[in-house]
């Protein structure tokens, strides 16, 4: 998930998941933008 995508931080949050790690850059830049986008690796134990 994008670290800025707050409301799918919270969906995900809300159904159980933690953040488990971190992925620098890994969203590519957008249109506009000239750096790239972290990710936040979530998990949820079944």
């Amino acid at each position: 998930v994008a670290t800025h995508n707050e409301a799918a931080i919270s969906l995900y949050k809300r159904q159980g998941f933690i953040a488990a790690g971190l992925r620098k850059a890994y969203y590519a830049p957008e249109p506009g933008q000239s750096t790239s986008t972290d990710a936040l690796i979530m998990r949820c134990n079944l």
